[in-house]
């Protein structure tokens, strides 16, 4: 059980629009095919080749996060962007198709998430701080003491804003 953020209109790093791989018509023929359980004339090859591709260099396509690291991924945008407005922050605790849907609106989220990491990062001893539960977030309503489950480690969350930066807005689910 997790969070799967869509991104809209995904970009490459090099700002190009990138439409996804069309899906194949699995019963064609023309495909080529290799054994594979589970698919009794064979799986088609090639397709999933180029999704791989396709997902590798369009960061903004698809971020995943389990419901442990999603919470304080919610948590900092809140913190670092009430300009998305209650609704779409409310919304983000839930999988119900929330997010900024505008590649503005995803930027600046990438933009201020980056530099809250910067900013964590440079002010802490601790060489991985995110680690820590709810590290800057003692303003929060929610507290579960020593023992909390919920964390996001800073690799996660830069992925999160690479994610956002590319996505061309999103939506979670």
């Amino acid at each position: 059980m997790g969070f799967d953020l869509y991104g809209i209109a995904p970009v490459m790093d090099d700002k190009e629009k990138t439409p996804c791989p069309p899906k194949p018509d699995w019963d064609d023929p023309k495909w080529e095919r290799k054994e594979a359980k589970g698919w009794p004339n064979g799986m088609p090859v090639g397709y999933y080749d180029a999704m791989n591709e396709w997902e590798a260099l369009s960061p903004g396509t698809y971020f995943r996060a389990s419901c442990w690291s999603w919470r304080p991924i919610q948590d900092i945008i809140a913190k670092v962007a009430p300009w998305l407005g209650k609704e779409i922050i409310e919304g983000l605790h839930y999988n119900d198709g929330y997010g900024p849907e505008n590649e503005k609106d995803a930027l600046q989220l990438s933009e201020d998430v980056e530099e809250w990491i910067d900013d964590v990062l440079m002010y802490s001893k601790d060489p991985d701080p995110l680690w820590q539960p709810y590290y800057e977030l003692k303003d929060t309503d929610f507290t579960i003491g020593d023992d909390n489950p919920y964390k996001v480690g800073t690799d996660h969350l830069k992925e999160f804003a690479l994610f956002c930066k590319f996505s061309g807005g999103f939506r979670a689910f």
